[in-house]
């Protein structure tokens, strides 16, 4: 997919994106610890759909700098590319907890080694997301209104 092409479709991206997330956490915690499934699913695989949300975002937030990485400058860039290290780092924690751990220990205990680690390898992420979306977001409000770049 071309950048200008993932440009027109980063709001759908984006949308999706947090529609996973949101959905996703919202029946994982009716899932009673993983022993009560909603809608078929346990918790390992309402949290496995984080995965393609997380994707969704990343490709999203690419297509939205796309667009408007002239508009925000350094501060602005340096907040994208804390929220898509953070983001990745996120996944990759996910990952490590939901599938590899389950690929390693498929006849375990129920709690395998790589949940702890994966569950800080993702928390980690998540907080270095948030920080590069503050600095996003400063960037973007600081920047002087031009009304050409309204269009």
């Amino acid at each position: 997919m071309k950048l200008h092409s993932l440009a027109r479709w980063s709001p759908l991206l984006l949308a999706m994106g947090l529609t996973i997330w949101v959905v996703s956490w919202a029946l994982n915690g009716r899932t009673l610890d993983g022993s009560v499934s909603v809608l078929g699913m346990s918790e390992r695989g309402w949290r496995r759909l984080l995965d393609p949300g997380t994707l969704f975002l990343m490709a999203g937030l690419l297509g939205f700098h796309t667009r408007r990485r002239h508009t925000y400058g350094r501060l602005g860039l340096i907040g994208f590319v804390t929220i898509q290290v953070g983001l990745f780092i996120a996944l990759t924690g996910n990952v490590i907890e939901f599938w590899v751990g389950g690929w390693l220990y498929v006849d375990g205990p129920g709690f395998e080694p790589t949940d702890f680690l994966g569950w800080q390898v993702f928390l980690i992420g998540v907080l270095i997301a948030l920080a590069g979306l503050v600095i996003f977001a400063i960037a973007l409000l600081a920047r002087r209104w031009d009304p050409a770049d309204a269009t």
